[in-house]
């Protein structure tokens, strides 16, 4: 009997999923690894990691969505693109965000309409009021893998239909160090 017990921990110990190593390689992980080539032409970009988050979704007084970053046992990213313009426009401060939230029970791949598992949301901020707002991507690929080292690398190709080819921010590609 003892060692039907030791061998069933050592199973279980054994048997955890990946993607529990993810989160633990997200916790340990502060920096995130943003090569000028990952960001969209005249911009810059930021990236944001929010530990023990989570993400609802909030409808203001006419009926639009917006994310809400509360707190919760997951992982949220937020990922600022500001579109350059010139200094002289007071309206002239556009910029697109990608929220993701990941949590232990996140599949290295989603596709499509998967992509609710991880709450993806785009978001456009513009002066332009028919495409202002966030929208749910329902539409793009998601993956996450585990590199050399610890480190964590998330890829995701992404559109939004409605917002067409005034869409800067196709995809992203970020290691997690």
């Amino acid at each position: 009997m003892k060692y039907i017990t030791i061998f069933l921990l050592f199973m279980m110990h054994n048997c955890k999923s990946t993607n529990s190593n993810f989160m633990s390689n997200f916790a340990n992980n502060k920096t995130v690894n943003l090569q000028e080539q990952d960001c969209p032409k005249n911009g810059t970009c930021d990236v944001e990691i929010m530990e023990n988050k989570s993400i609802r979704l909030l409808k203001d007084g006419i009926g639009k969505i917006y994310p809400k970053v509360i707190d919760g046992n997951n992982i949220v990213i937020l990922y600022t693109f500001k579109i350059g313009s010139p200094n002289n426009y007071q309206d002239g401060h556009d910029s697109e965000t990608l929220h993701i939230e990941i949590n232990a029970n996140t599949l290295d791949k989603l596709v499509d309409n998967d992509l609710k598992q991880i709450n993806l949301l785009y978001g456009k901020h513009c002066f332009c009021k028919d495409i202002v707002g966030y929208y749910p991507i329902k539409k793009g690929q998601f993956s996450m893998q585990t590199l050399k080292n610890n480190k964590v690398q998330i890829k995701i190709n992404f559109s939004e239909p409605k917002v067409g080819d005034r869409q800067v921010l196709k995809s992203i590609d970020l290691v997690l160090e």
